[in-house]
């Protein structure tokens, strides 16, 4: 399901008619990182609306520090 080595991920299971912002919104908490799904999911890039069921797998995102965070996007702190 990935095209690269994940140490950290979580596993998750589509709703149908979910889309790839839909689930980055959910799991991150900002559309934008719908991009790093796409690519920990590649074999599924092609697909706008995911049926019910599919499997896909979760990267957890870097660590990022107070200090590289500007001050208006300080509610998206990830760990």
């Amino acid at each position: 399901m990935s095209n690269g080595t994940y140490q950290t991920f979580t596993i998750y299971s589509t709703l149908g008619d979910e889309t790839w912002d839909i689930v980055a919104l959910k799991m991150y908490g900002a559309e934008r990182y719908a991009n790093v799904l796409m690519a920990a999911n590649s074999i599924y890039q092609d697909i706008v609306f995911f049926d019910s069921g599919m499997v896909l797998i979760i990267p957890q995102l870097a660590s990022v520090s107070t200090t590289q965070i500007m001050p208006w996007n300080l509610s998206y702190q990830y760990s």
